[in-house]
């Protein structure tokens, strides 16, 4: 079946553009059991850990994926190789959920506007600029229907409920 391919396809594959190429599938594809695909992710990692773009990249290429949702992506969060001082790996995670994810991003209960708001007020202490970066998805709420419209403005006037002096001057531009 399908995990059996994609196991030997990995195990076969003798270049980094190859696993990646393995990798992006194992992340995305909903029919592929979910031990096949733990397994996968974690060999890569143990595998690449040192390689700190490579890493990077692992963390992209989760957080992009529709089988990703908000509770997968506290998982990466909370991973050992997640450094939320890295603006690499914060891009990896955050920044390619926010533009690449975007069926869980846009989903209706609002989740994944809540998950990049706090993401935002998080960042906004430790890199100002990187916030306003992750912010950006939420500012294109014009061009959604008018549910996603006022969910994507709760969650940006969510940040604004606080002082807003306690907001950067980027993040608050």
């Amino acid at each position: 079946g399908l995990a059996r391919l994609l196991e030997d396809r990995y195990g076969a594959a003798d270049n980094l553009t190859d696993r990646r190429t393995v990798l992006s599938l194992v992340a995305r594809l909903p029919e592929l059991d979910e031990q096949t695909r733990q397994r996968i992710l974690e060999d890569f990692y143990t595998q690449w850990q040192s390689q700190a773009l490579v890493i990077d990249l692992w963390f992209n290429l989760q957080a992009q994926s529709p089988r990703s949702d908000v509770p997968a992506l506290q998982a990466l969060t909370s991973h050992p190789g997640f450094d939320r001082k890295n603006p690499n790996r914060v891009r990896s995670v955050y920044g390619a959920f926010g533009m690449l994810n975007l069926r869980r991003l846009h989903a209706l209960d609002g989740s994944g506007y809540e998950f990049v708001a706090s993401a935002v007020a998080e960042m906004d202490t430790i890199n100002p600029q990187i916030a306003a970066r992750l912010a950006t998805p939420l500012t294109r709420w014009k061009k959604f229907d008018p549910t996603r419209q006022r969910l994507m403005r709760d969650a940006l006037n969510s940040l604004l409920s606080g002082d807003t002096q306690d907001l950067s001057k980027d993040l608050f531009e």
